[in-house]
């Protein structure tokens, strides 16, 4: 068959991990009917959710809409599972664009979906157009209105406005626009091509869905609405020059944030908390660590998968730090006792870091703790009980890495059911992980210092840790960020769901996407031209008003 266009070349991107379909299903159908949550136990004694027997006895349709919106380097995956599906009898409707479904098929290097028959969708015909324009909703009859609109299409079947408003997104966009009774459809029927038709109804989208209260967000201005239109356009850019990304990311904004920033405030912080002896070298390394890339949200998870390797490495940090703060209490202390303790703990605490969060994060987690437990190895003053301290600060020690090695895990986002329960998770994994290492400090810093300097140990670690590891944390200092750039506002979050309920943003998983392509595209360009004009303004008055329009139109 003959090779469908070839598309530009986009960014490298890690491909996501996918799930098994049905696994995916089930989860989204808990969140949409919590019923569906209960367990039932089968024959065979395992025990599974409604959600999942339903799947399993093929009683669920599964409607995927926009195969083409996934982002193209986990399109070929992303079919593959849906072939796999198919395959085993799941009943399904994936919707697609014809010219994207023809490459994703060419680049899986696959035939079309087993056991799925392809249907096209034609335009539609006026007769339907009509029929949905002429609809009367519960509150405000559209015939009238919408009536020297479908005149034009009916009198011009072939021209750009017939053209324009032959899919069902363009009528949803028209109904959707012109809901407000103040706003005259007929005004489209000035615009001579089907792109100004289709740029004119996208631009008026964001304004149409701000302009009525709705799930508690109010009504917004003209001017609130501007200030809302330039923040999606600012998210619309972080998705790539050429848009090639689809999800906007809450653990990703920090990205788009001069990492300088966020190092220096949270290396200060830390830095602040961890006392002047060692607060320069922790403060950089903290500060270094917030900012590194994360693919993924961390948090604590019971299911952890056994990995030896991390068992192992847990186990020799816990006995190196219990045996050094032993050899330490023996020795009361004392230039010998604190190198010793940092040559030995930090290689120790080191290597299972370095495993699971790589090569920097571990060489972070181990200069940190070499300094942190040499200094309280040198400074001890010994209780009498080497033995006893040893042991106990062993075992807490050892829990507590096992812990942050073992149980901290990324978050299974693809089976999250909302960005801000991912958020959530992200949080409360970081709280548990800076407590437990809190709290082993604390033991460690009690036990030579006494209980005075063992609260102050447990009280800064478990703040230090908490704003470090956690994707959190740096998000958090993000939003200050983006708030005085006026780029975004302080509650991000709030914005992102408002947007979602007024349908400009849709869900999926732990993610947030635009509704729909065009319209990303759509606020992108249009962030474009009014910066474009802008610009023009403030040029000396000698351009000529040729030059321009011209760069205004480019």
């Amino acid at each position: 068959r003959p090779r469908p266009p070839s598309r530009p070349a986009s960014s490298p991107r890690k491909p996501a991990t996918f799930f098994p379909l049905r696994d995916w299903a089930a989860v989204q159908m808990v969140r949409i009917y919590p019923r569906l949550g209960r367990e039932l136990q089968g024959k065979d004694g395992a025990r599974r959710t409604l959600a999942d027997w339903l799947i399993d006895q093929g009683r669920v349709l599964m409607v995927l809409d926009g195969l083409d919106e996934v982002s193209r380097e986990n399109q070929r995956a992303a079919f593959r599972k849906l072939s796999e599906a198919a395959t085993k009898n799941q009943a399904m409707v994936v919707t697609c664009r014809t010219r994207e479904y023809a490459q994703i098929v060419y680049d899986a290097k696959r035939q079309p979906l087993p056991k799925t028959p392809v249907v096209r969708l034609h335009p539609l015909p006026p007769a339907q157009v009509r029929t949905y324009l002429t609809k009367a909703d519960d509150r405000q009859p559209t015939s009238p209105r919408f009536g020297q609109l479908l005149e034009r299409i009916e009198s011009d079947p072939g021209g750009p406005l017939a053209a324009a408003l032959s899919s069902p997104f363009a009528l949803w966009l028209v109904y959707t626009v012109y809901r407000d009774p103040d706003m005259d459809p007929a005004e489209l029927t000035s615009l001579r091509s089907e792109r100004k038709i289709l740029q004119h109804l996208l631009d008026g989208l964001v304004t149409a869905t701000h302009a009525f209260e709705i799930d508690g967000f109010p009504a917004q201005e003209d001017d609130a609405v501007e200030v809302t239109r330039r923040r999606l356009a600012t998210l619309a850019g972080y998705l790539g020059p050429k848009l090639e990304f689809q999800n906007i990311d809450w653990w990703k904004l920090p990205q788009q944030v001069p990492a300088p920033f966020v190092g220096s405030v949270i290396g200060t912080l830390v830095g602040s908390l961890l006392g002047i002896l060692f607060a320069i070298v922790t403060g950089v390394l903290a500060g270094v660590t917030s900012v590194r890339p994360q693919e993924h949200p961390r948090t604590v998870d019971l299911r952890f998968t056994w990995d030896y390797w991390r068992f192992v490495g847990c186990l020799t940090a816990g006995i190196a730090v219990g045996l050094c703060s032993g050899f330490a209490d023996a020795r009361h202390g004392g230039l010998i006792a604190g190198l010793v303790t940092a040559a030995v703990v930090g290689p120790a605490c080191a290597a299972p870091c370095m495993k699971v969060f790589g090569p920097a994060p571990g060489l972070t987690a181990g200069v940190t703790a070499s300094i942190a437990l040499g200094l309280s190895s040198g400074l001890s003053e010994g209780n009498g009980h080497p033995v006893w301290s040893g042991i106990a600060v062993a075992l807490v020690f050892g829990l507590s890495a096992w812990v942050f090695v073992g149980l901290f895990q990324p978050a299974q986002d693809k089976l999250v059911v909302s960005p801000q329960l991912l958020l959530d998770r992200d949080r409360v994994g970081c709280l548990v992980v800076a407590a437990t290492a809190g709290i082993a400090f604390g033991v460690v810093y009690g036990a030579a210092l006494g209980p005075l300097f063992g609260a102050i140990a447990l009280a800064s670690l478990t703040i230090s840790v908490a704003v470090t590891v956690s994707m959190w944390g740096a998000f958090s200092v993000s939003r200050v960020w983006l708030a005085l750039a006026e780029k975004m506002p302080i509650r991000i979050m709030i914005f992102l769901d408002e947007a979602y309920r007024r349908g400009v943003l849709r869900q999926v998983g732990g993610s947030y996407q635009f509704r729909h392509t065009e319209l990303k595209e759509a606020l992108l360009a249009s962030a474009r031209k009014r910066e474009a004009e802008e610009t023009l303004e403030a040029e000396p008055k000698g351009i000529t008003k040729r030059k321009n329009q011209k760069e205004i139109r480019s």
